[in-house]
């Protein structure tokens, strides 16, 4: 036989641990960070699908919902139990503090009202790590489909480079296009043999040429162009689609091509925007 006034200290740090720690701080935390971590999954599955086309991706908000509220809810009702056995054996020993329980007993309660928050320390803890480990995982694969995904090269003249270059960044640089100081835009795709290149002035219109793949397939615009025209041909040339050769009617060109090397553009048309 053990006296509980012996162990009033120990009964009442598992008190805490079971009615304020488990309760009250880790469960709200653990579904706080949950939902923060599914928004985050949400962004990153966007993301990797937007890069990849595949929308194959470990089921995370459907594991972690089918398991944790079935272990929390049990873990919870644990957690009153034990708190409301450990108030009762507290409350009882202060108007008996002489009061004596089995060793067996006693070891059997501290195992259960330790057991109970520890474990559902783990389980809260194990949650938070899975969904973690799925958006680590998301994160890889979204990097390595970027490490693979095209990329496009802007060159102004022979002054600046730009690796994917924005929008913004495609309207000031065709701001500075001039016959002689920047007299060409170039946009070129990984391989370096499929481009557009774009010269003339704002006021006067920009002429506009493309090769495609080889020099035997090479491209000028019939007209020239707004510069409003020519960002959104630029902008939809950047998106990996054809779309952009719908906006402009284009003829074929000397077997030379377009040369990236050369700073002019042959055969300029003489019509007017």
């Amino acid at each position: 036989m053990v006296k509980i006034e012996n162990f009033d200290t120990v009964l009442e740090m598992a008190f805490g641990l079971n009615a304020l720690f488990y309760i009250f701080e880790l469960i709200p935390y653990t579904e706080d960070r949950l939902k923060e971590l599914f928004e985050r999954n949400q962004k990153l599955y966007e993301r990797k699908v937007k890069l990849t086309k595949n929308t194959e991706a470990f089921p995370i908000g459907f594991v972690i919902g089918a398991t944790y509220p079935f272990h929390r809810n049990i873990l919870k009702r644990l957690s009153v139990i034990a708190s409301l056995i450990l108030l009762g054996i507290l409350l009882y020993s202060a108007f008996y503090p002489d009061l004596e329980i089995g060793t067996s007993f006693m070891w059997a309660l501290l195992a259960f009202v330790f057991g109970v928050p520890l474990i559902a320390f783990v389980m809260h803890k194990r949650a938070i790590a899975l969904a973690e480990t799925a958006n680590s995982f998301l994160e890889k694969q979204i990097k390595e489909a970027e490490r693979k995904a095209d990329k496009y090269e802007m060159k102004i003249g022979e002054q600046q480079i730009i690796i994917n270059p924005r929008s913004e960044s495609i309207s000031e640089a065709l701001s500075l296009l001039t016959t002689a100081d920047v007299p060409f835009l170039q946009l070129s795709h990984d391989n370096k043999n499929t481009f557009i290149k774009v010269s003339g002035r704002r006021k006067t219109g920009f002429t506009i040429q493309y090769q495609e793949n080889d020099s035997q397939h090479c491209y000028k615009s019939k007209r020239l162009h707004f510069k409003d025209e020519t960002i959104e041909i630029l902008i939809n040339f950047l998106s990996g689609s054809t779309e952009w050769k719908d906006l402009a009617d284009w003829e074929q060109i000397s077997r030379k091509g377009v040369s990236p090397n050369t700073a002019g553009v042959a055969g300029a048309s003489s019509g007017s925007p």
